[in-house]
């Protein structure tokens, strides 16, 4: 459920900010907003205070962000709040930038490879990645992971394109077990 409302709320921001041409002021406070939560744990923890009233818990809202961000992000803040989803604040606004980085035609891509790469490597990558997509840009992370043997996984969202010597070894093994196992049905 929290994915969802991460998505609903972030969707809902990232839409008026479209509306009405702040994308890039909104991605702004969003980056600021996201910064002074994770910098002070403190602020949710008080906000998931069950003592503390929905009326007091707008008051703290309000006096930390007040004056330091636009009205339609306290709106967004406030509305987190009276519906309790003060504990996702750091998801949804996630979200928004995955939504701003879309709308900017960035893409975000991991690419896992079995033992260190080049930067000349990686530019290749990056380069024929951004060929294939629609994406301008890519903000890419690299990781490394012995078990693959050699080869790369890439996921640019949703999708993964897994080419590992680990993976085809697998298929291969599924492949002449599923064989065997029907040859000796006879």
């Amino acid at each position: 459920m929290e994915a969802v409302a991460a998505r609903v709320y972030g969707r809902a921001l990232f839409e008026l900010a479209q509306e009405e041409r702040r994308v890039d002021a909104a991605a702004s406070e969003v980056s600021r907003v996201r910064t002074a939560l994770r910098e002070n744990p403190e602020l949710i923890r008080l906000l998931k205070h069950p003592k503390l009233s929905v009326a007091e818990k707008l008051t703290v809202v309000e006096a930390v962000f007040h004056g330091r961000v636009s009205g339609e992000m306290m709106g967004f803040l406030a509305a987190a709040v009276k519906n309790g989803r003060y504990g996702e604040l750091d998801a949804m606004l996630g979200y928004f930038e995955a939504c701003v980085r879309e709308y900017r035609r960035i893409g975000t891509v991991s690419v896992i490879t079995a033992c260190r790469l080049t930067n000349a490597q990686k530019k290749r990558i990056e380069d024929r990645l951004l060929a294939l997509t629609d994406y301008t840009a890519l903000e890419t992370e690299y990781q490394t992971d012995p078990s693959l043997i050699g080869g790369l996984i890439i996921r640019i969202g949703d999708r993964q394109v897994d080419a590992s010597i680990k993976t085809r070894l697998d298929m291969m093994i599924r492949s002449l077990r599923n064989k065997a196992a029907g040859s000796g049905r006879k």
